[in-house]
């Protein structure tokens, strides 16, 4: 949920135009929020009463909800475990240190504790204390509004800031808090499109504890925590804080990296990097030039040969690029195997091999389930197999993973469409679109399903939307078409044939198709003219020969289109199209020929068929 809209974070607050300002000066609005809270304490990890205590409850991070959530506190420590998927998050810190246990990374991440100040630029230990705010940074209240967050009416205070050694916040800001109307507890503040939110307060121990907490910024979405209990009588373990036999060997292996990080680089270290860099500009023989340099001095680095396999698979030399994969796997560690299996089945699915690209990826996705490449791989070799169920588990799984991935949802979109999902299709185009997904096909699909929709309009536009980006792509135009003669609009989608025809006058599906407008126009000697241009160019067309004879019984050319319907089923058995013969022999009085078409097609199960064999076939 990145990259949100002012207007986005606007509609979920629920934040309305502020009201004329109730009669209520700064100075009563802030004495009576002073009085509200004298009589209790507020959270405060300095206080010895509360130095220690849990939190649990849940926790919403843009589309992914309802992920369980302990924070443990002691003294100047803290521990944060959450479960996603079946898998466990830990973060630990402490005064100079916090390490986090990622299942997604497989592995540990180590931070440096510089002190706590968050999005909005508060230190966290004294954060929004009104009074020091005002009376020991000198910040000054400048007027009361009222406003509505998510329908609870509320004061606005703005006040202008001034820089302190409380808060690493600038001088001549301004910051608005939020007090609730009935209580005058504060709910939150923001600045510059960022908030922070404590809502729902309960009192425990005396205590002043908000239940729900909201941190929305357009850089990083929206979080939530929904706070179930508050524990201050649990006597907590210290051990849950200090450094395991494992977690200190990923420190000591952290340690030698960043130290590793501030040497001089080996030649062979420099070589790769520059491969890598040609590589990400495209550069791909190049690329391999600079890897080959590298294995001169080490045959046997496996990193080295993954990368060049990439940059020979991207050049086209896929046979080459198998190769490398498969000596890097012989040499690397199992921790390498995920993405050497998923580089594997990538070069195989280039060879059109999807038998063994599904076996690599299900490997790859055996180690490490939640990386997003391997779903996302996975879940495009799906259509290879028209396994459109398939598709939807794997982006599906992606977008859990990393809900801001626009192709993930596109790749979905048409997933679900082919399933016959339309609305949820629709919904997944329009998020791919909110994310940033603009390819001229991307449009065109998304045209598809408003057709399949019947919201002809809406996909007409898409359509010139994906001209608009690809004016080359012959399909886009002949869809448009086809929109317009859904509409009734046939000489626009006349204009449309004529077009493309111009473009290339070999399009024999293109003729047929101007016919059939042509036809609806009542233009039947040019509908003829392309009908029969259609058929010499293709004549293994059935459904040319088809059109043909709708024309010629417009025409009063029963015989003609009999002898049409005749090539057609030659070519293809159609119970329609008996059944149309039918009629045409009923029309030049060859009743016994025309029942023989009409059982033919009730036995192929056309029920119009089966009418008029009761009708005109009486024994």
């Amino acid at each position: 949920m990145k990259n949100l809209s002012l207007l986005a974070l606007m509609l979920f607050l629920g934040l309305t135009q502020p009201a004329l300002a109730q009669e209520i000066s700064t100075k009563k609005l802030i004495n009576n929020h002073f009085k509200a809270i004298e009589k209790y304490k507020t959270l405060d990890i300095e206080d010895e009463s509360m130095e220690q205590f849990i939190m649990r409850g849940t926790m919403a991070v843009g589309e992914i909800k309802n992920i369980p959530l302990t924070i443990t506190y002691w003294k100047s420590h803290a521990r944060m475990e959450m479960e996603f998927m079946g898998a466990k998050m830990i973060q630990v810190s402490n005064d100079s240190i916090s390490w986090t246990k990622d299942p997604f990374a497989k592995g540990y991440t180590f931070e440096k504790e510089d002190g706590d100040v968050d999005a909005l630029g508060f230190d966290e230990t004294k954060a929004y204390d009104l009074k020091e705010l005002i009376e020991l940074a000198g910040w000054e209240p400048l007027e009361v509004k009222e406003t509505v967050l998510d329908s609870l009416e509320v004061y606005e205070l703005m006040i202008k800031t001034k820089a302190s050694d409380l808060n690493d916040i600038e001088s001549d800001l301004t910051y608005s808090f939020y007090f609730e109307k009935d209580t005058y507890f504060m709910i939150g503040v923001s600045h510059d499109d960022v908030y922070s939110l404590s809502l729902n307060y309960d009192v425990i121990d005396n205590i002043l504890l908000p239940t729900v907490y909201l941190s929305i910024s357009e850089e990083d979405g929206v979080m939530r925590m929904d706070i179930s209990e508050y524990d201050f009588e649990t006597s907590i373990d210290a051990a849950l804080f200090e450094m395991t036999q494992e977690v200190r060997e990923a420190y000591s292996a952290h340690l030698q990296a960043e130290k590793s990080k501030t040497s001089e680089p080996s030649p062979i270290q420099v070589l790769f990097e520059e491969g890598v860099s040609l590589l990400g500009e495209k550069k791909y023989d190049d690329a391999i030039k600079k890897f080959n340099k590298a294995l001169e001095i080490n045959a046997n680095d496996n990193i080295v040969l993954n990368r060049r396999g990439l940059a020979k698979l991207y050049s086209g030399d896929t046979y080459g690029a198998i190769a490398d994969f498969g000596r890097a796997m012989e040499l690397a560690d199992s921790t390498e195997y995920p993405t050497l299996y998923n580089n594997l089945g990538l070069a195989k699915y280039y060879l059109g091999d999807y038998k063994g690209a599904r076996a690599d990826y299900e490997k790859a996705l055996a180690a490490d389930s939640f990386n997003i490449n391997y779903n996302q791989n996975m879940g495009l070799l799906m259509f290879r197999f028209d396994d459109y169920e398939g598709v939807d588990k794997y982006y599906s799984r992606a977008i859990a993973i990393d809900s801001t991935v626009g192709k993930s949802y596109y790749h979905r979109a048409i997933g679900r469409a082919e399933l016959g999902k339309y609305e949820e299709a629709y919904a997944d185009y329009v998020k791919a679109g909110e994310l940033g997904v603009d390819l001229a096909e991307y449009h065109n699909y998304k045209a598809v399903t408003l057709y399949r929709l019947e919201r002809y309009s809406e996909a007409g536009e898409a359509v010139q939307a994906a001209i608009e980006r690809d004016s080359t792509n012959n399909q886009y135009y002949y869809n448009l078409a086809e929109i317009y003669e859904v509409n009734e609009e046939y000489n626009k989608a006349v204009e449309q044939y004529n077009h493309l025809l111009r473009r290339d006058s070999t399009l024999h599906r293109v003729y047929a198709a101007r016919a059939l407008a042509y036809w609806e126009l009542s233009l039947m000697k040019a509908a003829r003219a392309d009908i029969d241009k259609a058929i010499s160019m293709s004549p293994e067309s059935a459904v040319y020969y088809d059109y043909r004879a709708y024309i010629k019984e417009e025409a009063g050319d029963y015989t003609g289109a009999i002898e049409d319907y005749t090539s057609s089923l030659n070519l293809e058995q159609d119970a329609n199209i008996y059944y149309r013969r039918g009629l045409a022999k009923i029309n030049i009085s060859n009743k016994f020929d025309a029942c023989t078409d009409f059982k033919k097609a009730a036995e192929l199960g056309n029920e119009d068929g089966k009418q008029a064999l009761s009708e005109h076939c009486k024994l």
